[in-house]
């Protein structure tokens, strides 16, 4: 599989990738045998990172994929996931939620750090919010080694570029953009 270079991590990913969403039942039902089959199919094709969030069914993403990877040597694959967006229509920013979120989300995976953490669909939350409160959160689990890198995502680009170069963020992620 193609590979390149992610953001500014230095991290190299495949160009293709699995999406956490179908594995939280999100397009319909879905089963651990199945998960455990998407994820072990991926890998023998050199599709080794997953992307993830709390919110792709509602955490049931995050928990099946964390069995999925049990056994699996943490080396050899890739984990992102979001915060802030955790119910339906709302979005939570706050210091307190992010802190929460992503230790949360390390329990639901299985996993002692994640590789990226991005602010999940920044455009419909509290920008400032955003700025001044998870991203040092964010910071600061990233100074603890919690998680590698972070990043934000959403469809609206000229945002999510600002917000990128403004506070020297190592990814940025948009969807239903050139996409398959």
């Amino acid at each position: 599989m193609e590979t390149r270079k992610l953001g500014n991590t230095g991290l190299e990913v495949p160009i293709l990738s699995v999406g956490g969403a179908p594995l939280g039942g999100e397009y319909g039902e879905v089963n651990q045998d199945l998960v455990n089959e998407t994820i072990q199919v991926a890998f023998e094709n050199g599709m080794n990172l997953i992307d993830t969030s709390p919110w792709y069914g509602r955490t049931q993403s995050e928990k099946n994929i964390g069995v999925g990877l049990k056994g699996i040597d943490r080396s050899s694959y890739i984990i992102t996931t979001k915060c802030g967006r955790y119910e339906p229509g709302k979005w939570d920013f706050s210091t307190e939620r992010i802190k929460r979120s992503v230790p949360e989300s390390m329990e639901r995976l299985g996993l002692d750090y994640i590789d990226v953490v991005e602010c999940h669909d920044i455009e419909w939350g509290d920008i400032h919010q955003v700025i001044d409160e998870a991203l040092p959160v964010l910071r600061d689990y990233k100074e603890q080694g919690m998680i590698g890198f972070i990043g934000v995502t959403g469809y609206d680009l000229d945002l999510l570029e600002k917000v990128a170069v403004e506070e020297e963020l190592d990814t940025m992620m948009t969807y239903c953009n050139y996409d398959l």
